[in-house]
This record gives structure tokens, C-alpha cells and sequence, in this order.
């Protein structure tokens, strides 16, 4: 995993996506996919009253330390919301924090 290279890849196929709306939430998804062992990331819109949009942006591999990495660079350059899923009961290396605190339903 190349943190630059791949931050960088994010960031370019979120900006054509995002259009500042009113009563519209963004946020950025990242999925643990356990049979692939990739870690996904998708640019999630939820507009009040129509259904939610889900877009895919980027897939990488490696270990927890480098998303770690990977995800707090993408926390300087975006002023998104992060959310988890499939990363229940895993912590992250360096402060021993839960990923996701809450279990998703679907899991």
C-alpha cells in the first residue's frame, strides 16, 4: 500500500462526485472485506427525502497500521465524516481504540 498514491486516487475520484448541496450528508465509507482481504472505500450521499448513493472510489490491501495511515492523512485533506463496517471487535494499532464501536445490523 503507497499512502500518497493512493490518498491521492481518492481524492481524484471523490471531487467529481461531490456538489455542495443543502439537506444533503456526505460522508466516506470504509469496508473491511474479510474474503478479499481488501479494505474499500466508497463516497456515500444521503439526501433528506431520496434514496441514499453509494460510490465506489478505491480498494487497497495491507495491514491495519498502513490504513491507519492511510485513513488519518484522508482526514486532513477531506472535511468528510468516516464511517466503519465490518471491522467489529478490531482496534487500531497505535491507540489500542475500537474501529467500529457499533456493529452494523446487517453483519
Amino acid at each position: 500500500m503507497n499512502k500518497n498514491r493512493d490518498l491521492k486516487l481518492i481524492i481524484e475520484r471523490l471531487q467529481p462526485h461531490f456538489h455542495r448541496r443543502s439537506q444533503v450528508r456526505y460522508a466516506i465509507l470504509v469496508t473491511n472485506d474479510p474474503y478479499d482481504h481488501t479494505y474499500n472505500f466508497f463516497f456515500n450521499e444521503y439526501p433528506t427525502a431520496h434514496r441514499q448513493r453509494s460510490i465506489p472510489l478505491h480498494s487497497v490491501t495491507g495491514s491495519l497500521t498502513e490504513l491507519e495511515a492511510l485513513v488519518q492523512a484522508l482526514r486532513h485533506s477531506v472535511n468528510f465524516s468516516l464511517e466503519f463496517t465490518g471491522f467489529a471487535g478490531l482496534r487500531w494499532p497505535s491507540s489500542d481504540r475500537l474501529i467500529e464501536p457499533k456493529r452494523e445490523r446487517a453483519e
